[in-house]
Protein backbone atom coordinates (compact mmCIF):
# COMPACT_ATOMS: atom_id res chain seq x y z
CA UNK A 1 0.00 0.00 0.00
CA UNK A 2 1.09 3.25 -1.15
CA UNK A 3 1.49 6.54 1.75
CA UNK A 4 -1.60 8.17 0.13
CA UNK A 5 -3.18 4.74 0.24
CA UNK A 6 -2.33 4.31 4.24
CA UNK A 7 -3.03 8.18 5.29
CA UNK A 8 -6.62 7.70 3.44
CA UNK A 9 -6.85 4.74 5.15
CA UNK A 10 -5.54 6.04 8.75
CA UNK A 11 -7.95 8.87 8.26
CA UNK A 12 -11.14 6.45 7.70
CA UNK A 13 -10.15 3.95 10.52
CA UNK A 14 -10.01 6.48 12.95
CA UNK A 15 -13.43 8.27 11.77
CA UNK A 16 -15.12 4.93 12.33
CA UNK A 17 -13.87 4.84 15.64
CA UNK A 18 -15.39 8.13 16.35
CA UNK A 19 -11.97 10.45 16.35
CA UNK A 20 -13.03 13.57 14.70
CA UNK A 21 -10.08 14.91 11.98
CA UNK A 22 -8.69 18.18 12.05
CA UNK A 23 -6.86 20.63 10.46
CA UNK A 24 -4.10 23.37 12.05
CA UNK A 25 -3.53 21.83 15.53
CA UNK A 26 -1.72 19.64 17.62
CA UNK A 27 -1.50 15.63 16.54
CA UNK A 28 -3.88 14.93 19.35
CA UNK A 29 -6.37 16.43 21.23
CA UNK A 30 -7.67 14.88 24.39
CA UNK A 31 -10.50 15.03 26.91
CA UNK A 32 -10.94 15.10 30.71
CA UNK A 33 -7.60 15.51 33.49
CA UNK A 34 -6.54 11.75 34.42
CA UNK A 35 -8.38 9.33 31.84
CA UNK A 36 -7.60 11.61 29.12
CA UNK A 37 -10.09 10.18 26.00
CA UNK A 38 -9.15 10.75 22.92
CA UNK A 39 -11.72 12.48 20.27
CA UNK A 40 -9.72 13.70 17.40
CA UNK A 41 -6.72 13.52 15.71
CA UNK A 42 -4.32 15.15 12.76
CA UNK A 43 -4.15 13.01 9.30
CA UNK A 44 -0.98 11.92 10.19
CA UNK A 45 -2.16 11.08 13.60
CA UNK A 46 -4.08 8.89 12.73
CA UNK A 47 -1.28 6.85 10.76
CA UNK A 48 0.48 6.93 14.11
CA UNK A 49 -2.86 5.35 15.86
CA UNK A 50 -2.71 2.42 13.47
CA UNK A 51 0.29 1.23 15.00
CA UNK A 52 -0.95 -0.87 17.58
CA UNK A 53 2.03 -0.10 20.01
CA UNK A 54 2.19 3.72 19.42
CA UNK A 55 1.58 5.24 22.92
CA UNK A 56 0.43 9.46 22.64
CA UNK A 57 1.73 12.05 24.76
CA UNK A 58 -0.70 13.39 27.29
CA UNK A 59 1.09 16.82 27.26
CA UNK A 60 1.55 17.42 23.17
CA UNK A 61 5.25 16.98 23.17
CA UNK A 62 5.39 14.82 20.41
CA UNK A 63 8.24 12.66 21.93
CA UNK A 64 9.18 11.37 18.34
CA UNK A 65 6.02 11.81 16.24
CA UNK A 66 7.86 12.71 13.51
CA UNK A 67 10.31 10.35 13.00
CA UNK A 68 7.64 7.49 13.58
CA UNK A 69 5.72 8.98 11.16
CA UNK A 70 8.21 9.43 8.92
CA UNK A 71 9.73 5.75 9.13
CA UNK A 72 5.50 4.28 8.82
CA UNK A 73 5.23 6.11 5.73
CA UNK A 74 8.68 5.59 4.25
CA UNK A 75 9.06 9.50 3.67
CA UNK A 76 11.51 12.28 4.62
CA UNK A 77 10.15 14.73 7.25
CA UNK A 78 10.11 17.43 4.54
CA UNK A 79 7.47 15.21 2.88
CA UNK A 80 5.11 15.56 5.94
CA UNK A 81 5.75 19.86 5.72
CA UNK A 82 4.46 19.49 2.10
CA UNK A 83 1.27 17.10 3.16
CA UNK A 84 0.56 19.48 6.46
CA UNK A 85 1.21 22.57 4.03
CA UNK A 86 -1.71 21.86 2.30
CA UNK A 87 -3.56 19.61 4.97
CA UNK A 88 -3.37 21.14 7.90
CA UNK A 89 -2.47 24.83 5.77
CA UNK A 90 -4.81 24.33 2.82
CA UNK A 91 -1.63 25.84 0.88
CA UNK A 92 -0.32 24.48 -2.37
CA UNK A 93 2.95 24.11 -2.04
CA UNK A 94 4.54 25.32 -5.74
CA UNK A 95 8.00 23.62 -6.96
CA UNK A 96 10.83 25.21 -9.08
CA UNK A 97 11.63 22.44 -12.00
CA UNK A 98 14.94 22.26 -13.69
CA UNK A 99 13.85 24.89 -16.71
CA UNK A 100 12.47 27.38 -13.82
CA UNK A 101 8.88 26.62 -14.10
CA UNK A 102 6.93 26.54 -11.28
CA UNK A 103 4.61 23.69 -10.71
CA UNK A 104 2.39 22.40 -8.35
CA UNK A 105 3.55 19.94 -5.59
CA UNK A 106 1.59 17.02 -5.58
CA UNK A 107 1.78 16.59 -1.79
CA UNK A 108 0.14 19.38 -0.75
CA UNK A 109 -2.28 19.13 -3.53
CA UNK A 110 -3.17 15.75 -1.93
CA UNK A 111 -3.16 17.75 1.33
CA UNK A 112 -6.11 19.72 0.64
CA UNK A 113 -7.63 17.33 -1.01
CA UNK A 114 -7.95 14.89 1.39
CA UNK A 115 -8.65 17.61 3.86
CA UNK A 116 -11.67 18.52 1.92
CA UNK A 117 -12.85 15.04 1.49
CA UNK A 118 -12.32 13.68 5.57
CA UNK A 119 -11.48 16.31 7.67
CA UNK A 120 -13.84 18.23 10.52
CA UNK A 121 -13.00 21.40 11.17
CA UNK A 122 -11.38 22.30 14.13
Amino acid sequence: MNKIEVIRNACLQAKSNGIKLFTGGHWFDLTGKGESKLISCCAIGAVLLTDKNFVFATDHSKPGYTEKACQMLEVEDNWLVRFWMGFDRGHQVLLINDKDKEIKDDVSAFGIQLAKELADKK
